[in-house]
Parts: structure tokens; sequence; C-alpha cells
């Protein structure tokens, strides 16, 4: 099953999208990540931290990308040019009339970050903040979609590579967006 927290499609099948506003869309086009991850195990192991994607013939989860975290969480990662085309899937399939999308043939996979201890999986790392929660999503050309569904509001500007994008629930409404929010930072939650 294709794991799809912050694209179209996983929130038109769960039912959850609004109206588009109008103006520019903004991209979070990156093609490296860095940071510090918040909530680090503190038992003095070593990690690395892995993107990975889930591979729908093999049913398993495959690294694309990893890096050594440093004993105060920082990391430096830099991220595939390309992604091979098994794991992609087309962004407008099965979307709800509602969106409106400006190249219905782009193709997407959503990534995990992992946290990784020798060769034991620990956790996933996720990237939020306190109304919002970011997923990298690699797209294989420039898509704009926009429109709304059930209550969220979609004002999305993919670029070809590598984007974040993010849901955005406010107290008064809630969004799919690749406009980051103020306030994002990576954080562990897994038991260790």
């Amino acid at each position: 099953m294709k794991k799809i927290i912050t694209t179209v499609l996983c929130f038109a099948l769960a039912g959850a999208f609004v109206s588009c506003g109008d103006g520019e869309i903004s991209s979070s086009r990156v093609s490296s990540l860095s940071g510090i991850i918040d909530e680090m195990p503190t038992d003095g192991d070593s990690y690395t931290l892995k993107l990975t994607v889930y591979d729908e013939d093999s049913e398993e989860y495959v690294p694309l990308a990893s890096a050594s975290v440093s004993a105060d969480g920082s990391f430096e990662m830099d991220l595939p040019k390309s992604v091979s085309s098994s794991y992609l899937y087309r962004f407008a399939d099965d979307a709800p009339k509602s969106i409106s999308f400006s190249n219905k043939n782009v193709k997407v996979v959503e990534a995990d970050l992992e946290l990784w201890s020798g060769e034991d999986y620990l956790d996933d790392v996720y990237y939020y903040s306190d109304s919002a929660e970011g997923e990298l999503t690699y797209a294989d050309g420039d898509c704009t979609a926009t429109g709304s569904f059930d209550g969220v509001t979609i004002n999305m500007a993919l670029k070809k590579g590598w984007n974040w994008t993010f849901f955005v629930d406010d107290e008064d409404s809630e969004s799919l967006t690749t406009t980051r929010p103020a306030g994002m930072q990576f954080y562990f939650d897994g038991e260790y």
C-alpha cells in the first residue's frame, strides 16, 4: 500500500479536503536536507538517517539515501537526483474532480525518514510544527494542484525533483500546500 500522508490521493481517499485560495503558490523544492533531530536517543550509539520509499513489488521500504547523525542530532543528507519510475505513481489518478492539475501525467512518490542504529530500525523521523506535518515528495515533472475536498484546501506547486509537502491544521482551516509553515523541525518519536 502506498504511504500517502500529504498528497491529494490520500486525503481524497480518507475524505479530508476545502476551498482553494487565489494567488501564487510557492514551492518547497529541495536537493538536500540538514537539521537537528529533536528527542534523539542519548545512549551513545551511532545512528543513521535513511530516506526510504515503499516498493509495491517487494512490499518493503527501499533506502534511496542515508546520512550519519551526530550525537547532538545534527545531519546533512544529499537527496538523489532521480527516483526509479518503478516507485512512482500518477499524481492525478483517482483524485476527486474538484482538484485541478496543471499536468495530469506527473508521477510522484512520498518518502519516509527512518532512524537506524546499526542494522536495527528504530522509528520514523518527522518534520513538523505545532500545526503542520511535512513529507518529502519526489515528482518527475512540474505540476500544480488546486481545489478543495471535504474541508481541506489544496494549493500545491510541485517542481521536478524533491519537494516538501505540508498538511496544515490551523484552528479554523486545513490545507495541503507546498508553502513551508514557520517553525518546522525534525523530531524522533520512537521507543528507545
